[in-house]
Order: C-alpha cells, then sequence, then structure tokens
C-alpha cells in the first residue's frame, strides 16, 4: 500500500493541525483514478487519489476567501463532482466542513463516506444523500474521505505516515 502526500502551495499559517485522508477503493473505470483539485484564492490540481492508495492533504485557511473547497472528478468541464468544502477557523478552534455532489453524483451507486472520529460524519450508500449543511468539530480534526470501500480507516502496522507540516507551520 503506498501513502500520497499533497501539500497546497497557499498555506495561511494556522494553529490547528487539521488533515485529511482520502481513500479510493473505486478500482473499475472510469474512476479508477480520481482527480484533486483546490479551490480557494486559486485553483489547484493536487493529483490524483489512485485506487488503493491513501493520499494525505493537511488542511488550511486561506487569508483570502476563508473557505477551501477540493473538488473530485472533472469539474472545469461541467462533469458531475464531488466537493468537500470546509474553513479551518483558528478563531474558533473549530474546522467546519460539508460535502455535496454538484452536476449529479460522481459516485452514483457507490459508497461515499466522510468519517470525522468524535464528530458529525457523512454516509451515503449510493454515492449521494440529502444536504447536509455545515457541519463542525473541535480543531486537530481527522477528517477521513472515502469513496466505493466499506471500512477504511487508516490503522496502525499499515505503513509509516509521516506528516507535513504547511509552510510556515
Amino acid at each position: 500500500m503506498r501513502f500520497t502526500f499533497l501539500l497546497p502551495l497557499l498555506l495561511a499559517p494556522s494553529t490547528l493541525a487539521a488533515d485529511l485522508w482520502i481513500y479510493n477503493a473505486c478500482g473499475s473505470n472510469p474512476l479508477g483514478a480520481i482527480p484533486i483539485y483546490t479551490v480557494g484564492a486559486t485553483t489547484r490540481f493536487e493529483g490524483m487519489s489512485l485506487w488503493e492508495e491513501w493520499t494525505h492533504l493537511p488542511l488550511h485557511h486561506d487569508a483570502v476567501t476563508g473557505g477551501v473547497s477540493l473538488k473530485f472528478g472533472d469539474f472545469e468541464a461541467g462533469q458531475p463532482h464531488l466537493e468537500l468544502n470546509y474553513n479551518v477557523d483558528d478563531a474558533a478552534g473549530r474546522v467546519f466542513y460539508t460535502l455535496e455532489n454538484v452536476n449529479g453524483a460522481l459516485f452514483d451507486g457507490r459508497l461515499v463516506e466522510l468519517r470525522v472520529p468524535g464528530c458529525p460524519g457523512v454516509s451515503w450508500l449510493k454515492g449521494s444523500g440529502e444536504g447536509v449543511g455545515t457541519l463542525s468539530c473541535e480543531g486537530g480534526a481527522s477528517l477521513v474521505l472515502s469513496f466505493c470501500g466499506t471500512d477504511y480507516w487508516p490503522r496502525r502496522g499499515v505503513g509509516r505516515i509521516h506528516r507535513r507540516r504547511p509552510f510556515g507551520g
């Protein structure tokens, strides 16, 4: 099992050490490799979420827009995509987040889960569900987003996990 680490270029200093773990269990085409984009003050291609791989992204505060949108899928072509929108709020000591489908359900018929230990999460058995509104968790939260799987959590003994600190952090 491989681990991929992605680090956005424009990071505002944050005292909260929030992060996102992504697990892609979609082995069949066309969903085997899923593009990830960060949209805030700028749009940046972060890389691909590959099948049976963990991808790690440190969450950061965008000083210009206040929030960040992670888009999974080809959103620039107007295709169905999944959005994880979040805001790391140092003043409140919380991470605010929401999950939604745009232009249809990218993972139609497949399980999509956003787990946040000790905080509210989202589970869509068929790839879409009711709007969940904005959820929140105390700072230092680890969000775990999985596609097409059943129970994929980082576990001890799976491999060595290195956490990177944001620039200036």
